[in-house]
């Protein structure tokens, strides 16, 4: 009998052991509700974006410039396009037209005033996103986007109102002095000065077209160059000594547009935002032109301008403007 029990006793134990191995060396039987395969894992998206990724989504949806902020934007004298009213209030044609359109767009504009050389060299900096309009050229695609025409500019030269002579091409000039100043007149002017097809008397100062006019009326220039409707302005303005002063048709180049520029260092890294900002200001500046507005401020600041039927800005290629 004690046998029989040891025997049975050893049985128990032997088979004890072999349980006891089996539940400590074999592999668990994964959890897949808890445990997501590996390979599963790899093929995810990150949960942690990128920094680009992250700019893009904060971005997604916004508005910049923010219209929360007021739009600081350059301003220089030069009348008519932009001046000061009795009470120091920015007015001039110009001015009104690119307050008025962004206006419309939402935004509320801050002018800061500033010379032009100074205004143009801060469109390479991030601190102001647009200049108001000037002259496209001179290299100032690299650091700016123009819009649509806002105006346009056409230099004519002055003389005295009893002096029959005009002129149609420069070798007309030739022995005359000509008034100018540090501007840029579109191509040929000044290579023709060099040329010696006529004489120079270059004019540097705060508002050297009242200046032109003077010396021409005294007698120390034969001409002087001057934009038209800066000119027309003037002479009201200072009617009437300048009232014996008139200009000759023909343009020294051809008409120019004049054009919000927008920079492109401000809107670094946003270009898609600084195209979607001109072209909602182009847009805008149709509807207004295309409702008369533009023409309106035009001929209310006696601006001998161009505009088509809607009233946008015609900006043809000859010499001619006005008759």
């Amino acid at each position: 009998m004690k046998k029989f029990t040891w025997v049975i006793a050893s049985i128990l134990l032997i088979l004890g052991v072999l349980y006891s191995r089996s539940f400590f060396f074999t592999e668990p039987v994964p959890d897949t509700k808890m445990a997501p395969d590996v390979r599963q894992l790899e093929t995810q998206t990150p949960l942690v974006s990128s920094p680009e990724e992250i700019k893009s989504e904060s971005s997604a949806g916004t508005t910049f410039p923010p219209k929360a902020e007021p739009l600081l934007i350059p301003i220089f004298m030069w009348p008519p396009f932009y001046m000061k009213d009795d009470s120091g209030r920015w007015t001039g044609a110009d001015t009104e037209i690119v307050e008025t359109v962004l206006g419309r767009m939402g935004y509320r504009v801050e002018l800061v005033e500033m010379p032009f050389a100074r205004a143009l060299e801060e469109m390479k900096s991030a601190k102001y996103p647009a200049l108001m309009p000037c002259v496209v050229g001179g290299g100032r695609e690299e650091f700016v986007l123009f819009s649509e025409p806002v105006s346009s500019i056409y230099s004519v030269l002055w003389k005295k109102r009893g002096d029959p002579f005009c002129w149609t091409d420069y070798d007309d000039l030739a022995g005359r002095v000509i008034g100018a100043s540090h501007y840029h007149y579109g191509a040929g002017f000044f290579e023709a000065a060099e040329a010696g097809k006529f004489t120079l008397d270059m004019v540097a100062a705060k508002a050297p077209e009242v200046i032109h006019f003077r010396k021409l009326l005294q007698g120390k220039t034969d001409m002087f160059i001057c934009e038209l409707s800066v000119g027309l302005y003037l002479r009201d303005k200072h009617a009437p000594e300048f009232d014996q002063v008139d200009y000759c048709p023909t343009g020294v180049g051809p008409t120019r547009p004049f054009c919000l520029a927008v920079s492109r260092k401000y809107f670094e890294g946003r270009e898609d935002q600084m195209h979607a900002f001109v072209d909602a200001f182009n847009r805008e500046l149709t509807v207004f032109a295309g409702e008369g507005g533009r023409k309106e401020i035009f001929d209310r600041y006696h601006m001998l301008i161009n505009v088509d039927d809607q009233g946008r800005v015609i900006v043809p290629g000859g010499k001619r403007r006005p008759e």
